[in-house]
Order: C-alpha cells, then sequence, then structure tokens
C-alpha cells in the first residue's frame, strides 16, 4: 500500500500508541481475533477495507492481510513484528475507521472530519469466539478461499475468505470441479484467448468465473486474451442448488 505520511497531532499520536498496544497485548495473550480498517480516503482510488488475521504457516504465526479493492482481493501474510509495524502505517495513511477485535472488548480508532481523534473501548462483539489459526492443510485446495471475491459474491464466504459452514459442501464441489478440470487444461492447443478456451472444455459462458493470474478477468474481455503457457488460470463453473 502507498505510503503518505502526513503532519500527525500529538493526540493522534496517543490514541495509535494506545490501540497499537492493545492489539500487541492481544496478540500475546491469544484473544486477538481480526483487526477491520474501513472508511479509506488515502490515495489508492480502488482501495476499500484492509481485514487482518492470524495464521499459522509451517507451524509460525503470521499476520494474514485482505486487502479489498474495488474489484480484486489481494492475501498477503507477514511476520508478527511486520504485520504490527503495516497495521501502524495503514492507521496513518487514509483509513478512517480501525477496529481491534478480540474476546475480550473491541477498541475503535476514528478520525473524524474535523481531525479530531476518538478511541472506545465496547464489549466484545465476539466474547464466545474462540480464536483459532487456519492452518498449512487449508492452502491444499486448488481454489484458496481467501482473496476470491466472486466466492464471498456467491456467499460462500465472507468478507475476509473464510468459507460458511453452511457452503461447505459447494466450496468441496467448486474445488471437485476445478481438479477434474486441471487435466483437461494441460491437453487444450497452445494459442487460444479465453473465450476459445471454454469452448474446447465444452463450458458453458453463464454462471462461469475466470481468474487468470490472481485477477478475475471480465467476460467482456474474454475474447481478447490470449493464454500463455505460464499463466494460471483458475476457470469455475458454479452449480445450481443450495
Amino acid at each position: 500500500m502507498t505510503q503518505m505520511r502526513s503532519n500527525l497531532n500529538p493526540t493522534f499520536v496517543l490514541q495509535k500508541e494506545q490501540f497499537i498496544l492493545s492489539l500487541s497485548e492481544s496478540i500475546l495473550d491469544n484473544t486477538f481475533i481480526k483487526i477491520s480498517f474501513g472508511n479509506y480516503k488515502g490515495s489508492e482510488t480502488e482501495l476499500r477495507n484492509i481485514y487482518v488475521k492470524k495464521v499459522l504457516i509451517k507451524r509460525i504465526e503470521n499476520l494474514s492481510f485482505t486487502y479489498r479493492y474495488k474489484t480484486r482481493d489481494i492475501v498477503k501474510n507477514y511476520a508478527i513484528e511486520e504485520g504490527i509495524k503495516l497495521i501502524q502505517e495503514a492507521i496513518e495513511n487514509g483509513f478512517k475507521v480501525v477496529t481491534l477485535f478480540t474476546n475480550k472488548f473491541d477498541l475503535i480508532l476514528e478520525i473524524l472530519n474535523n481531525q479530531k481523534v476518538t478511541i472506545r473501548k465496547i464489549n466484545s462483539s465476539n466474547k464466545d469466539a474462540e480464536v483459532s489459526l487456519e492452518h498449512d492443510h487449508s492452502k491444499k485446495r486448488l481454489i484458496e478461499s481467501q482473496g476470491k471475491g466472486y466466492l464471498h459474491e456467491l456467499k460462500i464466504t465472507d468478507a475476509e475468505g473464510n468459507v460458511y459452514k453452511n457452503a461447505q459442501d459447494k466450496y468441496k464441489q467448486i474445488n471437485h470441479y476445478v481438479e477434474i478440470l486441471s487435466s483437461l487444461i494441460k491437453e487444450i492447443p497452445k494459442e487460444v484467448n479465453l473465450s476459445e478456451l471454454l469452448e474446447l472444455l465444452a463450458l458453458p459462458s453463464e454462471r462461469i468465473a475466470i481468474e487468470l493470474n490472481r485477477e478475475v478477468v471480465r467476460k467482456k474481455d474474454w475474447a481478447n486474451i490470449a493464454v500463455k503457457d505460464a499463466d494460471k488460470i483458475e476457470v469455475v463453473h458454479f452449480v445450481g442448488g443450495g
């Protein structure tokens, strides 16, 4: 995310340090659940939100950032110390509302239009939530749940990429379908565009999402984009039903 530091008033600095201290303590005592950044007024025109949660990568705790843009999500994982620094930078660079969720309390840092800064501690909205970490084995899915805006739009995942309990079967069905398609995709001719790829796979053009190199491609652009050998393509056919 582009850094644009402004002159920070003393009140803001104190409130920010209090927020970061509460964040660090919640991570240490394992009460941290997530952070949500909202009301973005910075220079990145398509950035909407940032969501942060803890994950386990090779048995080491990391902070996973989901950068939500207008048309895509980008997920990046960082070591705890680096992640806290990035959270501090995000607070300083355009987000007007930042909320720390723990299973003890919620802490809301808000920068008002008149540049007044407030910080409020309220009862936890996740009081009964169990603090859990997402493990490496979740990455074995061909279609990862994080960073997939179309899964959220189809109500398969929440805003942070967690699969809803009542959508687990549909999520597995999508991955199974992609697994079947993977072997077929290896056999296609070299020079085809995305529309021709669908025809070769005998797929309808409706209820289809195509992700090329981790970015969703608009349907109107399919015929203009040629498939290259090094491209990473995900073709998802959404089947009807509950």
